[in-house]
C-alpha cells in the first residue's frame, strides 16, 4: 500500500504479459460493448506510440475474483478458468483490448467488431496501416505475427524473397520495441466501489476518456450485467440502509430521465444510448438520497415513514449534487411536513412532477439571482401543509406504518445506548433483524404490545431492558428517573403496576414525539433563500 491508500504499485507490465494474461483470464475486462469508442486510427496510433517509445499512460486494475466461463472481447471468444485474484481493468480498457486483439491471430478481422484491429506494419514506410485504407503491401506484416518471436521469424523466412536487409532490421526493431516496452500499472486492493469511481474519474487516460457507463461496469466486475433495477437495488443494499424495492429504482431512473415515472422500460433506451450509463446515474442519485435521509436522522429503510418520495429525491440530487446546507434544511422540512401531514394536493406524484419538469422561470424581479435548487425546494414547500405537529396515535405503533415510524424516529433521536453504554447500531440491528429489532420492554403482554409506551430500540440479543439500572442508558430509551424507579420493582408488579409504568412512559413519549416533530416541521418558519443567494441577488434586507 502507498500513502495509506489501498493501492498496490507492481512497477511495470510488458506488452506480451498483457496479451497472455488477457487470454488466460488473469486480466478481465468488464462487458465489452460494440460501441468500443476507438476506431482503426486509434489502434494504429497506440502501436505507433509503442514503436516510438512515447508514453501511453498508466493502467489501473481492481483485484477481484473472476469466475470461470466464456468471455467475449468483441470478435474474440475465450474460455477462461476461475481466477481468485483476477485483475479487472479500471483504466486502460481500450488500450488493453487493442493490444490483445491486434496481437492475436485468431481474431476475425472480417467481422465489423474485429476489422479495426487488423493492423499491419509496413516495413517499407515504417508506418502502421489498415486494410480499409487501400491495398496492403507484400512487405507489410500483420501485427499478430509479433505475438511470439518464433511467429515473426517464420513470417520473415516465408517472405524473405520480397524483403530487403533494411526490412529485416525494421521488423526486429518493432519486435524489440514491443517486448521491451513497459507500461506502469496500479492495482486497487479495496472493495470500495466509491473509491473505484473516484480513481476512474480522476485518472488521465491515453486516448479517449473513460465513460461513466464503463466505470459502472467496472464496479460490477465479476458479477451479472448491471443494467437492471435488481442489480442496482442489490448494490444499494450493501450500504446498510436496507433493500430498496426495485420499483423505486425504476421510478428513480425514469424520474431522472424525465416524464411519466410509471411508463415501461421495455423501449426506454434508443440504440445509441447505453443503459449502463443511466443505471449508474440512478444508483449514484439514489445513494445521495439515502445519504440525505441518514443525515436528517433516518438510519434505515425500515424507519422511513413513506418511501414514495425517493424518486423525487433521486431526481433532485441528480440535478444538484452539491447543495447549500440551508437548502438541505428546507428539503428536509418538506419531507417531514409531507410525512406528517401528507404531500399536499396531488400527493408526492405532484411533487415529483415539479422536480422532473424543472424549475419555474423567475416569477418576479426579486427571484432573479436565486438559485434553481432553492426555487425547486421553495415550490415543494409551498405544496405541503404548514401546520403544527399532528396528534399521533400512540395506541398502535406499527413499525412498518407511517405513524409508527415517526414515533420510532423520535426515539432514535434520543441516541439510544446499549447495555454497555455504547450507541445502539440501530441500522445494523434493523439490517439483521428487520422490524424485530424493535423490541418490547415488557414482553408477552397483549394489550400493550404495540402501544408506543412499550417498544424500544433495544438490541434483541441484549439482556432485557427491564434489568438495566444505569440512568444514562435508561434515559436514552425515554425512561426518566421516575420511570426508572418504577422499573426497578418490575418483578413485584401486578397488573396495575405494569399499567402505571406504561401509561407514564406513554405520556413521556407523547411529549418527545411532539417536540421531535415540532423541531423538524418548523411550523410558521419563513421560507428564505440561502445567504449566498441573497447576497448575489442583492436581497440582504430580507434576512
Amino acid at each position: 500500500m502507498a500513502g495509506g491508500m489501498p493501492l498496490e504499485f507492481p512497477a511495470f507490465i510488458s506488452i506480451p504479459e498483457i496479451v497472455e494474461r488477457v487470454r488466460s483470464g488473469e486480466i478481465r475486462i468488464p462487458t465489452f460493448q460494440r460501441s468500443f469508442g476507438w476506431d482503426a486510427k486509434d489502434v494504429r496510433d497506440l502501436f505507433d506510440s509503442l514503436y516510438r517509445g512515447i508514453p501511453v499512460g498508466t493502467l489501473i486494475f481492481w483485484r477481484r475474483p473472476g469466475p470461470a466461463g466464456q468471455i467475449q472481447l468483441g470478435p474474440l471468444s475465450l474460455t477462461v478458468p476461475d481466477v481468485g485474484d483476477a485483475l479487472w481493468v479500471v483504466d486502460g480498457q481500450k488500450r488493453i483490448i487493442s493490444l490483445a486483439l491486434a496481437l492475436s491471430p485468431d481474431v476475425d478481422d472480417t467481422d465489423d467488431a474485429g476489422e479495426r484491429f487488423a493492423v499491419y506494419f509496413d516495413l517499407g514506410t515504417k508506418k502502421f496501416v489498415h486494410p480499409g485504407e487501400g491495398l496492403i503491401s507484400t512487405r507489410a506484416i500483420p501485427l499478430h505475427e509479433f505475438r511470439a518471436s518464433s511467429d515473426l521469424f517464420a513470417w520473415l523466412r516465408n517472405h524473405s524473397e520480397d524483403l530487403t536487409e533494411e526490412d529485416f532490421e525494421a521488423a526486429h526493431r518493432l519486435n524489440d520495441s514491443l517486448r521491451s516496452y513497459r507500461i506502469p500499472a496500479y492495482v486497487v486492493a479495496s472493495d470500495d466501489r466509491d473509491l473505484i469511481r473516484l480513481i476512474s474519474g480522476r485518472v488521465n487516460s491515453a486516448g479517449k476518456t473513460m465513460s461513466r457507463a464503463e466505470v459502472f461496469r467496472v464496479s460490477f466486475a465479476g458479477r451479472p450485467e448491471p443494467s437492471s433495477p435488481a442489480s442496482v437495488a442489490k448494490e444499494l443494499a450493501a450500504r446498510g440502509f436496507g433493500t430498496i424495492p426495485e420499483r423505486y429504482v425504476r421510478q428513480s431512473l425514469l424520474a431522472i430521465r424525465g416524464g411519466d415515472i410509471n411508463r415501461s422500460l421495455d423501449e426506454e433506451f434508443s440504440p445509441t444510448e447505453d443503459p449502463a450509463d443511466w443505471y449508474d446515474r440512478t444508483e449514484q442519485a439514489i445513494a445521495k438520497g439515502i445519504g440525505f435521509l441518514q443525515g436528517i436522522g433516518v438510519p434505515h429503510r425500515e424507519l422511513v415513514p413513506n418511501m414514495a418520495p425517493l424518486p423525487a429525491l433521486a431526481a433532485f440530487f441528480h440535478l444538484y449534487e452539491d447543495i447549500d446546507p440551508w437548502i438541505g434544511r428546507l428539503l428536509a422540512r418538506w419531507l417531514w411536513r409531507g410525512w406528517a401531514h401528507g404531500f399536499g394536493e396531488g400527493g408526492w406524484p405532484a411533487a415529483l412532477r415539479k422536480i422532473v419538469a424543472g424549475p419555474d422561470a423567475p416569477a418576479a424581479d426579486s427571484d432573479v439571482g436565486l438559485s434553481e435548487p432553492y426555487r425547486f425546494v421553495r415550490a415543494l414547500l409551498h405544496s405541503v401543509p404548514d401546520r403544527p405537529p399532528p396528534g399521533v396515535d400512540l395506541s398502535n405503533v406499527n413499525p412498518v406504518g407511517a405513524q409508527g415510524s415517526l414515533v420510532l424516529l423520535a426515539l432514535y433521536s434520543l441516541h439510544p445506548l446499549d447495555a454497555g453504554g455504547n450507541p445502539v447500531d440501530v441500522a445494523g440491528e434493523l439490517e439483521e433483524f428487520g422490524t424485530d429489532a424493535v423490541t418490547e420492554i415488557i414482553p408477552d403482554i397483549q394489550n400493550f404490545a404495540r402501544q408506543a409506551a412499550n417498544p424500544a430500540l433495544w438490541p434483541p440479543s441484549a439482556p432485557p431492558l427491564l434489568e438495566v439500572r444505569d440512568p444514562h442508558i435508561l434515559a436514552s430509551h425515554a425512561i426518566d428517573d421516575q420511570l426508572a424507579n418504577l422499573l426497578a420493582n418490575w418483578r413485584d408488579w401486578r397488573d396495575w403496576g405494569r399499567d402505571h409504568f406504561l401509561r407514564a412512559r406513554g405520556r413521556a413519549i407523547d411529549k418527545i414525539v411532539h417536540d421531535f416533530l415540532d423541531s423538524r416541521l418548523e411550523p410558521g418558519s419563513i421560507i428564505r433563500p440561502p445567504l449566498g443567494d441573497l447576497l448575489v441577488a442583492g436581497l440582504g434586507d430580507e434576512i
